[in-house]
């Protein structure tokens, strides 16, 4: 890791800590926001580790936040916007994008290629 010595100061700095504008003058590209994943499920809904694989592939060595919920009432499932178990959230997106809002089993699990549509639109 680059690290600089900032004036006055008694140690260093971790470039990436600095505001926008001074990044530059360490080199570094300007701050990048990492993507987040969520995918929202129901107890032992057997398709979580499929569509967690699937992710897995799409996002390829991107920088990319997932993690999972556990949906357990419908009011949660429709406060979330889950519209069966597993649903793919991309920051907030609905990847499947159509159904009823509320807990099912998911028929239609995205694709790897969904997925990576879903990624790159979404950059």
């Amino acid at each position: 890791m680059l690290t600089t010595r900032q004036p006055g100061s008694r140690g260093l700095i971790n470039p990436a800590r600095l505001p926008l504008y001074a990044r530059s003058w360490t080199g570094l590209p300007p701050y990048t926001p990492i993507m987040e994943i969520v995918v929202l499920h129901v107890a032992d809904c057997p398709n979580v580790a499929v569509v967690l694989e699937r992710i897995a592939v799409a996002c390829g060595d991107s920088s990319v936040q997932v993690s999972t919920r556990l949906v357990e009432t419908e009011s949660e499932a429709s406060t979330l916007g889950m519209r069966g178990s597993p649903t793919v959230l991309i920051d907030g997106h609905d990847v499947g994008g159509g159904g009823e809002v509320g807990i099912a089993c998911q028929l239609h699990l995205p694709t790897v290629d969904n997925l990576r549509s879903a990624i790159d639109a979404r950059r």
